[in-house]
């Protein structure tokens, strides 16, 4: 990996935005090193108001686009929050919600574009409509993440076992 580059990070207080209003197209240039790009979106959803009880226990979709043309649909939403690893919490954490539960990892979504090295392009999240009066919010993050060429080859091989494992399957 050659270049990790914040594209945006907002918690969207949206007000009386909508999400729409708030999440616009930005160009970016791939540097003249890289061989591939990938952008790696973040998303939660936290407060609940209106019928649905967006954003953090509504399930939405999101839509991401390179130069105006969709290249993914990903619905923001966790469902097995009641299966959580840390079972037994104090508090709602058997609710599912907007890509995360209580005491777990946040899921991200990654998405190779299709790019070459010192072109530039357009990236632009959209998201199912939503509008909240203040309450509610969507916390959205995403990287492009830039790769170079492989500067090493490996030849590598387990030659032997020193101290084999216990844990047999």
């Amino acid at each position: 990996m050659s270049k990790l580059a914040c594209y945006f990070s907002k918690n969207t207080l949206l007000l009386t935005l909508t999400l729409e209003e708030k999440l616009k197209a930005t160009n970016f240039t791939v540097p003249t090193d890289a061989v591939a790009t990938k952008a790696r979106v973040i998303i939660t959803g936290h407060g609940a108001e209106g019928g649905e009880g967006c954003a953090e226990f509504c399930a939405k979709k999101m839509y991401i686009k390179q130069n105006g043309t969709q290249l993914g649909e990903q619905l923001v939403w966790k469902d097995d929050c009641g299966s959580n690893a840390i079972p037994a919490q104090p508090g709602t954490w058997v609710y599912n919600r907007g890509n995360w539960c209580p005491g777990e990892k946040i899921r991200n979504y990654d998405y190779m574009l299709n790019v070459t090295s010192g072109s530039t392009h357009s990236v632009d999240l959209d998201m199912e409509p939503f509008s909240t009066s203040g309450e509610a919010s969507y916390n959205i993050s995403m990287q492009l993440i830039h790769y170079k060429a492989n500067s090493f080859e490996n030849d590598a091989a387990v030659e032997d076992i020193i101290s084999p494992s216990k844990n047999y399957l």
